[in-house]
């Protein structure tokens, strides 16, 4: 199969709304350079995402910007696919490795064995990291934790092995649930985890969680704020990453939410709230 390399140069502020694009067209994968460059085959497909990515980028004020659409050689895409994910020391405990790589932990460390599908979902994306490390620094042992955008379960896996007494995850994309679902089983976790398909905690039953993750984009969390007075107890955390420094000016957040934690790594921002007593 042929396939296409596609690169989008634009300003840092603008690649938020790109990579929510990306992740509404069912697309988890890209690198990041002065904009995002994906791969995709060329398909009947091709032109019509192609199409579809023009015109977001001229309806949603992206500023000046650059496309670029290149056919590239058949390449071992499995051998390169691997070798781009080793074994990876996040925080002080967890190591997130994939299924081939062999690792022998140190004393003291958890390993967290992840089928890797896409970057975000595998701690090689910075807000994953960003949102581990705050994840590890906060949680208490029997803490419940909602997983919002849970991808590959990373985050909800990883509070389990981090004491957490179960976890739920949610996410809109069907795949993502099942993808999650088979990392749990793998890790014999199936018995604390529970993933939902869903948009956001509308289809989640109403509980009072002690953590909820959201690695996902500005305007989702902007949609998210309502909900939590229902879902995250007084005193909770709610621990957010996937947006940058510049877009978190911007936000909004709700005044029963007051800031006690921060994480940066490049241009990514990790936040964390805690949610008032009163």
């Amino acid at each position: 199969m042929e396939w296409a390399k596609i690169e989008v140069k634009l300003a840092k502020e603008n690649k938020e709304p790109l990579i929510g694009f990306l992740l509404s067209r069912g697309i988890h994968q890209w690198e990041e350079n002065d904009g995002l460059i994906i791969y995709l085959p060329q398909d009947a497909s091709l032109k019509t995402f192609l199409l579809s990515l023009v015109e977001f980028l001229y309806e949603n004020s992206c500023g000046r910007w650059e496309l670029a659409v290149n056919p590239i050689e058949e390449r071992d895409w499995a051998r390169e696919w691997r070798e781009a994910f080793p074994p990876r020391k996040v925080g002080e405990k967890l190591v997130i490795k994939p299924p081939w790589a062999e690792y022998e932990a140190k004393e003291g460390e958890i390993v967290l064995e992840i089928e890797p599908r896409s970057a975000f979902g595998t701690g090689e994306h910075p807000s994953t990291r960003l949102t581990l490390i705050l994840l590890e620094r906060y949680i208490k042992k029997g803490d419940l934790v909602i997983d919002v955008g849970c991808g590959s379960g990373i985050l909800s896996l990883a509070s389990v092995l981090l004491g957490a007494r179960k976890a739920i995850g949610v996410d809109i994309d069907e795949r993502a649930v099942e993808e999650s679902r088979e990392n749990a089983e793998r890790l014999y976790l199936s018995d604390r985890v529970e993933f939902i398909r869903g948009n956001l905690l509308k289809d989640i039953p109403v509980v009072e969680a002690d953590i909820i993750l959201c690695n996902i984009d500005l305007p989702s969390l902007r949609n998210l704020f309502p909900y939590l007075q229902y879902y995250l107890k007084r005193g909770g955390y709610l621990i957010a990453s996937g947006f940058t420094e510049g877009g978190y000016k911007i936000l909004e957040v709700p005044e029963y939410l007051e800031e006690v934690g921060r994480e940066k790594e490049g241009d990514w921002l990790g936040i964390v709230w805690r949610m008032k007593e009163e």
